[in-house]
Protein backbone atom coordinates (compact mmCIF):
# COMPACT_ATOMS: atom_id res chain seq x y z
CA UNK A 1 0.00 0.00 0.00
CA UNK A 2 1.11 3.53 -0.74
CA UNK A 3 1.37 5.73 2.74
CA UNK A 4 -0.51 8.85 1.78
CA UNK A 5 -1.36 10.45 5.10
CA UNK A 6 -5.04 12.28 4.96
CA UNK A 7 -4.88 15.82 6.43
CA UNK A 8 -8.13 17.27 8.15
CA UNK A 9 -8.64 20.93 8.39
CA UNK A 10 -10.42 20.33 11.82
CA UNK A 11 -10.02 17.71 13.74
CA UNK A 12 -12.76 17.24 16.59
CA UNK A 13 -12.92 17.30 20.17
CA UNK A 14 -10.80 14.77 22.14
CA UNK A 15 -8.31 14.66 18.75
CA UNK A 16 -4.74 16.06 18.64
CA UNK A 17 -5.09 18.88 15.82
CA UNK A 18 -1.33 18.38 15.17
CA UNK A 19 -0.09 15.20 13.23
CA UNK A 20 3.35 15.53 14.92
CA UNK A 21 1.79 15.09 18.39
CA UNK A 22 -0.29 12.69 17.49
CA UNK A 23 2.55 10.24 16.30
CA UNK A 24 4.35 11.16 19.23
CA UNK A 25 1.18 9.98 21.39
CA UNK A 26 0.97 6.76 19.51
CA UNK A 27 4.65 6.44 19.82
CA UNK A 28 4.76 6.45 23.76
CA UNK A 29 1.35 3.77 23.54
CA UNK A 30 3.11 1.00 21.52
CA UNK A 31 6.50 1.40 24.64
CA UNK A 32 3.94 1.45 26.98
CA UNK A 33 2.18 -1.42 25.80
CA UNK A 34 5.09 -3.12 25.17
CA UNK A 35 7.00 -2.04 28.28
CA UNK A 36 3.95 -3.35 30.57
CA UNK A 37 2.86 -6.40 27.91
CA UNK A 38 -0.82 -5.80 27.87
CA UNK A 39 -2.41 -7.74 25.90
CA UNK A 40 -5.73 -7.73 24.74
CA UNK A 41 -9.54 -7.51 26.76
CA UNK A 42 -8.57 -5.11 28.85
CA UNK A 43 -11.81 -3.03 30.79
CA UNK A 44 -12.62 0.32 30.54
CA UNK A 45 -11.08 1.13 33.73
CA UNK A 46 -7.42 -0.73 32.56
CA UNK A 47 -7.36 1.61 29.56
CA UNK A 48 -8.00 4.73 31.53
CA UNK A 49 -6.05 4.18 33.84
CA UNK A 50 -3.27 3.42 31.13
CA UNK A 51 -4.16 6.36 29.27
CA UNK A 52 -3.90 8.49 31.99
CA UNK A 53 -0.30 7.62 33.39
CA UNK A 54 0.79 8.30 29.36
CA UNK A 55 -0.88 11.95 29.97
CA UNK A 56 0.74 12.61 33.10
CA UNK A 57 3.98 11.13 31.47
CA UNK A 58 3.70 13.29 28.54
CA UNK A 59 1.85 16.56 30.26
CA UNK A 60 -1.11 16.41 27.73
CA UNK A 61 -4.46 17.69 28.29
CA UNK A 62 -6.66 15.08 30.20
CA UNK A 63 -9.79 15.77 26.70
CA UNK A 64 -7.43 13.04 24.88
CA UNK A 65 -7.93 10.58 27.26
CA UNK A 66 -10.47 8.32 25.59
CA UNK A 67 -8.73 8.73 21.90
CA UNK A 68 -5.25 7.53 23.98
CA UNK A 69 -7.63 4.54 25.27
CA UNK A 70 -8.66 3.90 21.67
CA UNK A 71 -4.96 3.52 20.85
CA UNK A 72 -3.98 1.70 23.77
CA UNK A 73 -6.62 -0.81 23.01
CA UNK A 74 -5.66 -1.44 19.34
CA UNK A 75 -2.00 -1.62 20.51
CA UNK A 76 -2.70 -4.14 22.79
CA UNK A 77 -4.16 -6.57 20.22
CA UNK A 78 -1.85 -6.02 17.87
CA UNK A 79 0.32 -9.39 18.91
CA UNK A 80 -3.06 -11.25 18.65
CA UNK A 81 -4.08 -10.38 15.27
CA UNK A 82 -0.88 -12.09 14.03
CA UNK A 83 -2.59 -15.60 15.32
CA UNK A 84 -5.77 -14.71 12.69
CA UNK A 85 -5.55 -15.29 9.04
CA UNK A 86 -6.00 -12.46 7.04
CA UNK A 87 -9.01 -13.89 5.22
CA UNK A 88 -10.43 -14.15 8.84
CA UNK A 89 -10.33 -10.25 9.31
CA UNK A 90 -13.06 -7.75 8.63
CA UNK A 91 -11.83 -4.26 7.50
CA UNK A 92 -14.97 -2.02 8.81
CA UNK A 93 -14.68 1.58 6.78
CA UNK A 94 -17.65 4.18 7.92
CA UNK A 95 -19.47 6.01 5.03
CA UNK A 96 -18.61 9.05 6.22
CA UNK A 97 -15.08 8.39 4.74
CA UNK A 98 -17.03 9.26 0.97
CA UNK A 99 -17.16 12.48 -0.76
CA UNK A 100 -20.71 13.00 0.45
CA UNK A 101 -21.02 15.69 -2.51
CA UNK A 102 -19.93 13.70 -5.59
CA UNK A 103 -19.98 10.22 -4.70
CA UNK A 104 -22.14 7.90 -6.97
CA UNK A 105 -22.70 4.57 -4.95
CA UNK A 106 -25.06 3.02 -3.69
CA UNK A 107 -26.65 1.41 -1.17
CA UNK A 108 -27.40 -1.80 0.03
CA UNK A 109 -28.88 -3.53 3.22
CA UNK A 110 -24.74 -4.27 4.36
CA UNK A 111 -23.79 -0.81 3.50
CA UNK A 112 -22.17 1.00 0.47
CA UNK A 113 -21.61 -0.25 -2.69
CA UNK A 114 -18.05 1.99 -3.08
CA UNK A 115 -17.50 2.36 -7.19
CA UNK A 116 -14.05 3.06 -6.49
CA UNK A 117 -14.55 6.10 -8.30
CA UNK A 118 -11.34 8.26 -7.24
CA UNK A 119 -13.07 10.64 -5.47
CA UNK A 120 -11.95 9.93 -1.87
CA UNK A 121 -9.78 6.77 -0.92
CA UNK A 122 -12.33 4.50 0.06
CA UNK A 123 -12.18 2.47 -2.98
CA UNK A 124 -8.28 2.22 -2.72
CA UNK A 125 -8.57 1.13 0.58
CA UNK A 126 -11.04 -1.23 0.28
CA UNK A 127 -9.55 -2.25 -3.18
CA UNK A 128 -5.72 -3.08 -1.66
CA UNK A 129 -7.33 -4.51 1.24
CA UNK A 130 -9.70 -7.01 -0.68
CA UNK A 131 -5.97 -7.73 -2.38
CA UNK A 132 -4.70 -8.35 0.77
CA UNK A 133 -7.10 -11.00 1.93
CA UNK A 134 -9.56 -8.99 4.03
CA UNK A 135 -12.97 -9.08 3.63
CA UNK A 136 -14.25 -5.38 3.04
CA UNK A 137 -17.84 -3.60 4.70
CA UNK A 138 -18.05 0.00 4.66
CA UNK A 139 -20.95 0.27 6.95
CA UNK A 140 -22.20 1.86 10.09
CA UNK A 141 -24.51 -0.78 11.66
CA UNK A 142 -23.48 -3.29 13.41
CA UNK A 143 -26.19 -6.27 12.41
CA UNK A 144 -24.31 -7.45 9.35
CA UNK A 145 -20.53 -7.73 11.24
CA UNK A 146 -22.73 -9.81 14.10
CA UNK A 147 -24.17 -11.47 11.54
CA UNK A 148 -20.52 -12.11 10.37
CA UNK A 149 -19.28 -12.70 13.44
CA UNK A 150 -21.98 -15.70 14.34
CA UNK A 151 -21.42 -17.50 11.07
CA UNK A 152 -17.49 -18.06 12.52
CA UNK A 153 -16.20 -16.25 8.99
CA UNK A 154 -14.36 -13.32 11.07
CA UNK A 155 -12.10 -13.80 14.32
CA UNK A 156 -10.57 -10.26 13.84
CA UNK A 157 -11.90 -6.39 12.88
CA UNK A 158 -10.06 -3.41 11.84
CA UNK A 159 -11.63 0.24 10.53
CA UNK A 160 -12.00 3.36 11.76
CA UNK A 161 -14.75 5.37 13.33
CA UNK A 162 -15.28 8.60 15.36
CA UNK A 163 -14.68 8.57 18.76
CA UNK A 164 -18.13 8.52 19.87
CA UNK A 165 -19.33 5.68 18.01
CA UNK A 166 -15.88 3.82 18.92
CA UNK A 167 -17.07 4.68 22.67
CA UNK A 168 -20.79 3.07 21.75
CA UNK A 169 -19.04 -0.26 20.15
CA UNK A 170 -16.77 -0.88 22.98
CA UNK A 171 -19.10 -2.79 24.93
CA UNK A 172 -20.39 -4.87 21.93
CA UNK A 173 -16.78 -5.59 21.43
CA UNK A 174 -16.02 -6.57 24.58
CA UNK A 175 -18.70 -9.40 24.55
CA UNK A 176 -17.61 -10.41 21.11
CA UNK A 177 -14.32 -10.97 22.94
CA UNK A 178 -12.34 -10.42 19.32
CA UNK A 179 -9.57 -8.72 18.49
CA UNK A 180 -10.48 -4.94 17.29
CA UNK A 181 -7.83 -2.14 16.36
CA UNK A 182 -8.69 1.28 15.00
CA UNK A 183 -8.18 4.01 14.17
CA UNK A 184 -10.25 6.99 15.22
CA UNK A 185 -11.55 9.73 12.40
CA UNK A 186 -9.91 13.35 12.96
CA UNK A 187 -13.29 14.76 12.53
CA UNK A 188 -17.05 14.20 13.81
CA UNK A 189 -19.91 15.11 11.91
CA UNK A 190 -20.77 11.88 9.75
CA UNK A 191 -19.57 14.00 6.98
CA UNK A 192 -16.52 14.10 4.64
CA UNK A 193 -14.29 13.11 7.24
CA UNK A 194 -11.03 11.96 7.38
CA UNK A 195 -8.37 9.72 9.21
CA UNK A 196 -4.35 8.54 9.66
CA UNK A 197 -4.59 6.33 7.06
CA UNK A 198 -1.15 5.21 7.16
CA UNK A 199 -1.80 4.15 10.90
CA UNK A 200 -4.41 1.90 9.14
CA UNK A 201 -2.47 0.96 6.48
CA UNK A 202 0.42 -0.09 9.62
CA UNK A 203 -2.64 -2.23 10.94
CA UNK A 204 -3.54 -4.17 7.81
CA UNK A 205 -0.01 -5.27 7.51
CA UNK A 206 0.03 -7.15 10.14
CA UNK A 207 1.16 -10.44 8.83
CA UNK A 208 -0.43 -13.89 10.05
CA UNK A 209 2.23 -15.68 12.13
CA UNK A 210 1.78 -18.73 9.55
CA UNK A 211 2.07 -16.65 6.62
CA UNK A 212 4.83 -17.33 3.89
CA UNK A 213 6.74 -14.98 2.03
Amino acid sequence: METDRIASPATGAGVPADRARRDDLRQRVRERVAAQSLCGQMSQGELAAAADAIIAAAGCETDLREWLMVLINTESWRATMTTIPVEQRLLLLPQCLRHAEACPAAFDALGLLCQDCGRCELGRIKREAEARGYMVLISEGTSAVLALVQSGKIKGFMGSACLANLKQVFPIMSLIALPAMAVPLLCDGCRNTSLDLDWLEDYLAIPAANASG
